[in-house]
């Protein structure tokens, strides 16, 4: 529909990632110390699934280390695309979708993407294609037992920028296959199951 990432031979718009970002970042480099008391979840890159984050086994944090969290920008927005960035890097991302109290550590890339300009669902798509992850793997990680990806070299990542409408229509056509997966899952588990 779009074309190859990079190769861009539909010639849409290219800008940086950074400049299609109202804020990119990852989460905090400072490790705030663990409260079983705590009701703020800290969330790492083992944390991420495809659809968003599992709390079952993820760290708590109180009020004033989470209040940290907060004043150093670790803290992602609805809208917000996360990315996993070191170890597993780029093998999850997706859009945060609802309002949540949780911080995120250096493992995640936060990119708050120009609504403007780009489409949440649209990046996360784009970021996972196989070109892009292709891209990351040769040009943008550094590291031998535990591969990081670098944020620095990542903001200049070129992205194209497809009309506002163009994205929409893409979007709802992942969505709607996102949709018709997750029913086909459903009626196998009745099947297999025997779930009413």
């Amino acid at each position: 529909m779009f074309g190859v990432p990079f190769q861009n031979e539909k010639g849409w718009q290219t800008q940086s990632l950074d400049e299609v970002c109202t804020y990119l970042t990852d989460g905090s480099h400072y490790s705030p110390k663990e409260d079983t008391n705590g009701i703020y979840p800290m969330l790492t890159v083992k944390d991420m699934t495809e659809r968003g984050f599992d709390y079952e086994e993820c760290k708590l944090i109180g009020e004033e280390e989470y209040a940290k969290m907060v004043a150093n920008g670790c803290v992602p927005k609805v809208g917000d695309v996360l990315v996993a960035k070191d170890g597993s890097y780029f093998k999850t991302a997706f859009v945060i979708e609802d309002e949540r109290d949780q911080a995120v550590l250096s493992s995640i890339a936060i990119l708050r993407p120009d609504k403007a300009k780009m489409i949440p669902r649209f990046m996360r798509e784009y970021l996972m294609s196989g070109k892009v992850l292709a891209a990351v793997e040769s040009e943008y990680i550094t590291g031998t037992a535990i591969k990081r990806v670098i944020l620095k070299k990542l903001k200049t990542m070129p992205i194209y920028i497809p009309p506002i409408s163009l994205q929409e229509n893409y979007v709802a056509l992942v969505e709607q296959s996102d949709k018709s997966k997750f029913n086909v899952q459903i009626s196998i588990y009745r099947d297999v199951w025997g779930f009413a």
